[in-house]
């Protein structure tokens, strides 16, 4: 498996605040992704997308992202072929955010991962039997919970898109950090997500590093196609 990613180098059409760009940036991902016919069927179907993108960076903290500003943003992938598409529809979509200057494709080098930190905020929902869905705290369902999540969900993109069957008792994390203290507000269309940044450090076995370097390529937890659970090495 290979992760490959683009960036995208960009000066914004408007002022825009932190926790709106990543809905803006996804939408104008969709409007890309329904030029083409085949990248059109995996934008409507329920099911892993197998990609993720950053926030724009620089950024400072507490200060909207500014009109006439270049900025830069990544999206990366498993998928090859569908980032490649992606770089040319990119080019021919309009939109009211911002302009492209330049777009490069590289592939992200595979190298030991002892942790990673998620740069945008992760979503993780919890469905239990006869209760409404719910966003993980901390304070409702503890870190277990979180760990278990992470661990699962990236097992199942990896079986999904491998075809292959893993071991039932396969932990790939061996430590998790929660880095905010509350929650996170996210806005998304009416309502909003609930989100956590964390650090997570995994396991040194070929298999658990495999999973982590998917992880770079497809984000952890849920709302990936949201920018959600973007990651980066931990430093």
């Amino acid at each position: 498996m290979k992760v490959y990613e683009l960036t995208i180098s960009i000066i914004l059409k408007k002022d825009i605040s932190y926790l709106r760009s990543h809905e803006e940036i996804a939408a104008i991902i969709n409007k890309a992704m329904l030029l083409d016919k085949d990248l059109k069927n995996i934008h409507k179907k329920n099911t892993f997308k197998y990609y993720i993108f950053s926030n724009l960076y620089p950024a400072i903290k507490g200060e909207d992202y500014k009109l006439g500003n270049v900025y830069s943003f990544r999206i990366r992938s498993v998928k090859r072929e569908f980032l490649l598409k992606l770089k040319e529809l990119l080019k021919r979509t309009e939109n009211s955010l911002f302009n492209i200057l330049a777009i490069e494709f590289n592939l992200v080098k595979k190298t030991y991962i002892d942790g990673l930190f998620t740069a945008t905020p992760s979503v993780c929902v919890i469905t239990e039997e006869g209760k409404r869905p719910k966003h993980w705290t901390k304070y409702d369902y503890g870190m277990k919970m979180l760990e278990k999540r992470i661990n699962n969900n990236i097992i199942r993109k990896y079986e999904q898109f491998t075809g292959s069957k893993l071991p039932n008792n396969l932990n790939v994390i061996r430590g998790i950090e929660l880095i905010n203290k509350k929650p996170i507000v996210i806005p998304y269309k009416n309502g909003y997500l609930l989100g956590n940044k964390f650090k997570m450090y995994f396991q040194e076995d070929d298999l658990s590093q495999e999973l982590a370097y998917m992880m770079l390529g497809v984000g952890a937890l849920e709302k990936g196609s949201l920018g959600m659970g973007y990651c980066t090495y931990i430093k």
